[in-house]
């Protein structure tokens, strides 16, 4: 039965029956009438989804409940404390307060921060200097490139220069120290005496 069921019987000009008005009130629940659970659609399966109530009180106070959840978060307890972490705030007082920051390039620290004014000023120097050793030469304009060539220039030497006076050579050229040796051991000629007499040769 239904309510169109029971409109259908109470419309104007009809006469509803005794069995029609007793099904008519047996539709309905009265006041004082408890509803079986049974009667409430869906009402079974929509309780077995709810948790009890004494496991929800046990819940709220177990400090385990959600552990593996909440060990990324942040413990309030630890911000801005020592070997905690720096509230995420104004960037001028976190640099300033929390952050080791050095504005020279003498202190030095493994864990400190140099400044970007520092920074910059090491930027400038670099410059300066590239400044410097540019060349028109293109195998000449970087630093490496220099000390390869010097490199290169003092095998040459090294190879060239002969610090004595046995190796002998047409295509070697003695050291300035050699030549001072020669100098100092020279012996001069008189003139009209020969540089051995004869007597010493023996």
């Amino acid at each position: 039965m239904t309510l169109a069921d029971i409109y259908n019987w109470f419309m104007t000009g009809k006469k509803p029956t005794q069995a029609q008005f007793w099904a008519t009130f047996g539709f309905f629940y009265s006041k004082g009438e408890s509803i079986p659970q049974s009667a409430v659609s869906n009402l079974t399966a929509t309780l077995n989804g709810k948790a009890e109530k004494s496991q929800f009180d046990a819940h709220k106070t177990d400090e385990t409940a959600h552990a593996n959840l909440l060990i990324g978060k942040e413990d309030k307890n630890q911000k801005g404390a020592a070997n905690g972490y720096a509230p995420l705030n104004e960037f001028v007082k976190i640099a300033g307060q929390y952050l080791n920051i050095v504005n020279d390039v003498i202190t030095g620290g493994t864990t400190s921060l140099l400044s970007a004014e520092q920074g910059k000023i090491l930027q400038s120097r670099i410059d300066a200097i590239n400044l410097i050793i540019t060349s028109d030469n293109i195998n000449l304009d970087t630093i490496q490139e220099l000390v390869d060539a010097i490199e290169t220039v003092q095998t040459s030497l090294n190879t060239i220069l002969v610090n004595d006076l046995t190796t002998g050579g047409t295509t070697k050229a003695l050291t300035a120290e050699m030549g001072k040796l020669l100098q100092t051991n020279k012996v001069d000629k008189v003139a009209g005496e020969r540089l051995i007499n004869a007597a010493e040769i023996t």
